[in-house]
């Protein structure tokens, strides 16, 4: 049987690459037998790895060459990509997110080789935050749990915030949330009685899903109130603004087959006598 080995030849010695960028090089073929090539291809992927099974994303690929390989001749074959946007490379707790070219020929009646060649893609933009892909779902009597239970929770809260403290109203000036940029909050409490306020605050939290592990690598909190005292029909209401971590701190929203990276916007309101007040709004965080 033939041997064929198989590199890869980046153009730039540069692996920091930045969304929008072309990246180029050429595949070099050697064989020590003269052998026929059903097809050699390169492609550009991006996986998510660490906690669980990887997922491979092909973006991009390109047949190069189809016949015959002589032995002692050069062969070399050229290849360039535009990287998209996202998502950035990431070194994580659960989730990994790596950038690779791979190439791979099709040799007749064998399995042909397969060559990885890793880069980085650290710069990226917003219009490849949002695809077709979620996290697998877990089911339970036709419910969707990972979206029915916290749904359930949001509303019970509510509805006790209601009845025990009266009208507490939030919202965002945008969910899509850029690097380096601010967003404000809006907060409108109106007390049904005279009720004491422990604490009202608004955070950022980030998290790495795995599978059904989670592990939030960033919180960032604003406390609003540290104490006050309301009294029936009191109004209270404030428009705070959150500074988004600057690019390459922090990694762009992300959602994979069992793996994601998710952002939410965290408002609590605490209240003598009554549970906590707590709504998270999903963002999604990108450039």
């Amino acid at each position: 049987m033939p041997n064929c080995e198989l590199s890869i030849v980046l153009d730039e010695a540069n692996n920091d690459n930045f969304g929008g960028d072309f990246i180029s090089g050429h595949v070099q073929v050697s064989v020590d037998k003269d052998v026929r090539c059903d097809g050699l291809s390169v492609g550009l992927l991006w996986r998510t790895h660490g906690h669980g099974d990887p997922h491979d994303v092909i973006e991009a690929e390109s047949l190069l060459f189809q016949g015959a390989w002589q032995v002692g001749m050069p062969h070399a074959y050229s290849f360039t990509f535009t990287l998209p946007g996202g998502p950035l490379t990431h070194q994580g707790r659960l989730v990994n997110v790596s950038w690779f070219i791979v190439a791979k020929a099709a040799l007749p009646e064998m399995d042909g080789p397969k060559v990885e060649r890793e880069f980085a893609l650290v710069k990226g933009s917003a219009t490849a935050l949002k695809r077709d892909m979620t996290l697998r779902r877990l089911q339970w009597n036709g419910w969707n749990i990972e979206e029915t239970l916290p749904g359930l929770r949001a509303a019970l809260s509510r509805w006790i915030a209601e009845i025990q403290f009266g009208k507490i109203t939030t919202r965002l000036s945008s969910t899509r949330l850029i690097v380096g940029e601010s967003f404000s909050v809006f907060i409108y409490l109106k007390s049904r009685y005279e009720r004491e306020v422990n604490l009202i605050s608004v955070g950022l939290v980030g998290a790495e899903i795995a599978e059904q592990d989670r592990h939030v690598f960033y919180r960032d909190e604003v406390v609003i109130v540290k104490s006050m005292s309301m009294v029936a029909g009191q109004r209270f209401e404030d428009d705070v603004r959150i500074m988004v971590p600057q690019q390459g701190a922090v990694p762009m929203s992300l959602s994979v087959a069992d793996k994601a990276i998710q952002w939410h916007v965290v408002i609590c309101v605490e209240v003598d006598g009554m549970p906590e007040f707590e709504r998270q709004i999903p963002v999604v965080l990108g450039d």
